[in-house]
């Protein structure tokens, strides 16, 4: 084999080892972007979640605040209103 032929076969190994090299670099960089799509989309949706369930919380929390302010009295076992009366043990037995 002469010289030339043998820096040209060298060469021809070179540039299929450097294609296998971009092809999977190629690949890992299509994996990581799928995953950043899949984990943004994620993301996306724990914090309409999040921002969904904290509304309501203080939602809740306004209401049981607003119920506490109008239903206050001196006597703590007054009925509340709509609230049935039952009277357990006694002479009404």
């Amino acid at each position: 084999m002469s010289k030339s032929k043998k820096i040209i076969n060298d060469q021809k190994h070179i540039i299929q080892i450097q294609e296998l090299i971009i092809k999977k670099i190629s690949s890992e960089r299509d994996q990581v972007e799928k995953l950043w799509h899949h984990y943004l989309d994620k993301s996306t949706e724990g914090w309409s979640w999040y921002g969904k369930y904290y509304h309501a919380y203080n939602n809740l929390i306004k209401k049981i605040k607003e119920f506490d302010k109008t239903n206050s009295s001196d006597d703590d076992n007054a009925p509340l209103p709509g609230q049935l009366e039952f009277d357990f043990g006694g002479d009404h037995e």
